[in-house]
């Protein structure tokens, strides 16, 4: 596999193309990034009501045949997953230099705002539970 360009893999290089135009979607906001990837607010350019969550892959890593083989694969999975309690997906492309996978775009705020740090004054430990119920059917639906 590839390596990082440098030793620190989230590097500034995807958070530059926020106010891009790439793959149908201009990039409003950088939502959150990692080691693979970054995923992007996109607001479709054909209609700007439709808003996606844009995950653009590493450019180091888009370049890894053995990398696309296993996102190909993981854009098979999620095309087959039809459950309210899973992410809605709406394509996979290349353009350019990029791996790029349209999602649909949740609202809400990260659990990490919501819980407190360890030795805060924390949620209930009810509360979680409350939150991740929802989300108990999705696991046996994505392995019938």
């Amino acid at each position: 596999m590839n390596e990082p360009p440098n030793s620190d893999a989230t590097a500034p290089g995807l958070q530059s193309l926020a106010g891009q135009e790439l793959g149908g979607f201009r990039l409003t906001r950088l939502l959150g990034q990692g080691g693979m990837a970054a995923v992007f607010r996109g607001e479709n350019l054909l209609d700007a009501a439709i808003v996606r969550a844009i995950k653009v892959v590493h450019p180091w890593l888009a370049e890894d045949p053995m990398f696309a083989k296993r996102f190909a694969e993981e854009a098979r999975v999620l095309e087959r997953l039809q459950h309210p309690n899973i992410v809605g997906f709406h394509g996979v492309r290349r353009e350019g230099k990029h791996l790029i996978m349209e999602l649909e775009l949740l609202q809400g705020q990260p659990l990490s705002r919501i819980i407190r740090p360890a030795g805060a004054a924390g949620l209930p430990a009810a509360s979680p539970v409350h939150m991740l119920l929802p989300a108990a059917p999705a696991p046996p639906a994505a392995h019938p």
